[in-house]
């Protein structure tokens, strides 16, 4: 007898082969539409797999690496050392807080029993 059952996986066994989350790989197949849902369950085809790997790869124009670094526009202010004059100069220190005032004698306002 032959097995009708499709070949067929769930996010929860691919998501840590894309290093994703179950939750944020159901959401991107269910957003690209590839999956198959039955009721609460997720489906993924082995037709599917392209569009997921479509949906995963870098988008950068250029992964090499090689134009890093910085851009060689000048520091504002003059230069290095007056940059890192401004920084470690001392802080104005802000105006002073009143002291609160104390509290007068107090005086009952109501009448005196005799």
């Amino acid at each position: 007898m032959t097995d009708l059952r499709p070949d067929f996986t769930t996010p929860e066994e691919l998501a840590p082969h894309f290093r994703m989350s179950v939750r944020a790989f159901r959401d991107l197949v269910r957003n690209i539409g590839a999956c198959c849902v039955f009721g609460r369950t997720l489906a993924i085809f082995p037709e599917h797999m392209p569009l997921i790997k479509e949906a995963t790869q870098c988008r950068m124009k250029s992964t090499s690496g090689g134009a890093s670094g910085t851009t060689g526009a000048p520091l504002p202010g003059g230069g290095y050392e007056a940059l890192q004059a401004r920084l470690t100069k001392q802080q104005r220190s802000a105006s002073r807080r009143k002291p609160k005032q104390e509290n007068g004698a107090v005086i009952s306002m109501a009448p005196r029993k005799s």
